[in-house]
């Protein structure tokens, strides 16, 4: 894998299945990476051979999420969400 050091905020969201435009199923990506001439759109398997595939990104980022605590808290916060619209009782452990 690459020095991620000349990357910079703010990222851009890259959907994995962007023919479906799922809109869950993205990863953060800088704008050179994203759409740069090193970016992931002017030749994914070029892409994919230098750093990884996106689903194994993807992966990765929820590892790290879970790690540091975000995905729960995200997660709890979307359940608690769709709990008070619809006025349902889903938990999690």
């Amino acid at each position: 894998m690459s020095n991620y050091t000349s990357c910079f905020p703010p990222a851009e969201y890259h959907h994995i299945l962007a023919p479906k435009r799922m809109h869950w199923l993205g990863i953060p990506l800088c704008t050179e990476h994203h759409r740069g001439r090193t970016g992931i759109h002017l030749g994914k398997e070029t892409f994919r051979k230098k750093y990884l595939h996106e689903l194994d990104m993807y992966a990765l980022l929820i590892k790290i999420s879970k790690e540091k605590g975000f995905y729960k808290k995200q997660l709890t916060d979307l359940i608690e969400e769709f709990n008070i619209k619809n006025k349902k009782g889903i938990k999690i452990k």
